[in-house]
């Protein structure tokens, strides 16, 4: 009996280790797909705390690769499997994208053009979170929504970047100013809303403009299914969560 009972609180302490551990890749993942793009079009360097954090996420997911690469089922849960054992192009592909991520871009030439191959590791960490199945359905719905949110604030920054990139927003202005005005297009172009104080000019601001009303469809699309698939839930009976 204390043999199982030790056994017990070992396995709820690994599990704690791993679901902080899940955290911290997450948070780190989410800092660095919102910081390299603004890097790159915004032009502002790398200097001090920025740095600092920079190297500290190169090392968290330099940590992550190995756990995956060494220990797929370890710390992490459900991994992608070892690369020692038969070879798959699923397998290749995931650890490829933790390579490039773990990488110290940083420290290259262009450092901000060459980044951008770690937003890969948003593809690698959305496949985790897929993977992972909730003992409930609330946890279920937990899940979706929090992927969800997740996906649709870093599209909302996307978008705001490539605005940027294309000149939409006058340079003459500070830093903040330009994103702030660059993320009122944004919103006001996926809300639909569309005041007319500032809109395209070129024809690539035109084309772009086009592909981030097709998205915004498809995002009001998801949040229909979202709302739909929550009402389902709450009405069935009886309610496992």
């Amino acid at each position: 009996m204390r043999q199982t009972s030790s056994q017990d609180q070992e396995r709820r302490g690994f599990q704690g280790l791993s679901g902080c551990w899940v955290l911290l890749v997450l948070g780190s993942t989410f800092v660095l797909a919102f910081e390299v793009p603004a890097r790159l079009t915004l032009g502002y360097p790398a200097r001090g705390l920025l740095r600092e954090v920079d190297w500290v996420i190169t090392g968290v997911l330099s940590v992550d690769m190995w756990l995956a690469w060494f220990h797929p089922h370890g710390v992490r849960g459900r991994g992608i499997g070892s690369l020692r054992g038969p070879a798959s192009s699923t397998r290749v592909l995931w650890f490829v994208l933790d390579l490039l991520a773990a990488l110290p871009w940083q420290s290259f030439p262009l450092a901000p053009v060459w980044s951008l191959v770690r937003l890969g590791k948003v593809a690698r960490v959305a496949h985790q979170l897929q993977a992972w199945q909730p003992s409930t359905r609330r946890l279920v719905l937990l899940r979706e929504w929090g992927v969800f949110g997740v996906w649709g604030l870093l599209l909302t920054h996307w978008l705001a970047c490539g605005w940027l990139a294309l000149g939409g927003v006058p340079t003459e202005a500070d830093l903040v100013t330009q994103y702030v005005q660059a993320l009122y297009w944004c919103i006001s172009t996926l809300t639909t809303v569309g005041y007319g104080d500032m809109k395209a000019q070129t024809n690539a601001q035109m084309l772009y403009t086009i592909v981030a009303i097709g998205l915004a469809l498809g995002l009001w699309g998801r949040v229909i299914l979202q709302m739909t698939r929550l009402q389902a839930a709450r009405q069935q009976r009886p309610y496992d969560g």
